[in-house]
């Protein structure tokens, strides 16, 4: 068993993202743990061979970013994202901060995957990707203000949403929202800045920053991902209309 980094070092927020690794498999494990702590502004501060350890070492080392294998022993990446976040959620109180999930990806994953961005996840990285592509996909989803991999999480929750049965909370929660909100989940689920949107509405970026810090607290979504796959759900966006915008 995999046990935790000891004295992490201390976090900076500016320079230094925090990183736990979770992967069952131990050679690759220690390849991604040696290519992030190479990675300028990164730092491995974990790693777990389990989705039960996940969760014990980010509880334990409070991490920026998990690195989470979709599909490991005891429990797969989607439940472990989903139990770490109600476990944050229970220490929101005490000011701990929710490290964000990346899903590492394989070959046939995708409806895990999909499910984990339901839970919370930031988006997701496959296991093939170059070491400049991981450390950059790390240092995104560690930023609050980004969507990480717009094209690729759109692409993934417009092609898999439609298969999935109708929910009628999606349903009530769209229906309440404004015209003003609705341009804003579209515009995120499209992947577009925020300059983008506010251009688009005719009011300011920082407005638009507002908008969507209380749509999050509304649609009880943790995170512009989440706001990508309501968008999808809710029906405001559709696999067509997605066809017609920028990737």
């Amino acid at each position: 068993m995999d046990a935790v980094t000891p004295n992490p070092p201390p976090h900076d927020a500016t320079h230094t993202v925090r990183v736990v690794v979770a992967e069952d498999n131990p050679m690759l494990r220690a390849g991604f743990v040696a290519l992030l702590d190479a990675s300028d502004g990164i730092a491995v501060v974990g790693e777990a061979g389990n989705g039960a350890e996940a969760i014990h070492i980010a509880l334990a080392t409070h991490p920026d970013v998990v690195l989470m294998d979709v599909m490991m022993p005891m429990l797969d990446g989607m439940v472990a994202t989903r139990q770490l976040f109600e476990a944050h959620d229970r220490l929101a109180a005490v000011g701990v901060a929710r490290p964000r999930v990346v899903m590492l990806t394989d070959t046939g994953g995708d409806e895990y995957v999909y499910e984990a961005l339901r839970e919370g996840a930031r988006g997701f990285v496959s296991k093939d990707a170059r070491p400049d592509e991981l450390a950059a996909t790390i240092r995104t989803a560690a930023d609050d203000g980004a969507i990480p991999w717009p094209a690729e999480t759109v692409a993934l929750v417009a092609r898999l949403t439609p298969s999935r049965p109708d929910r009628p909370d999606v349903a009530a929660k769209r229906a309440a929202l404004s015209t003003g909100d609705a341009i804003v989940v579209v515009g995120i689920g499209r992947g577009h800045t925020d300059r983008e949107i506010a251009t688009n509405l005719g009011i300011g970026v920082v407005d638009v920053a507002r908008r969507v810090e209380r749509l999050l607290a509304t649609l009880g979504r943790r995170d512009r991902t989440q706001l990508v796959v309501f968008a999808y759900e809710s029906g405001l966006l559709t696999p067509a209309v997605r066809s017609t915008t920028r990737g």
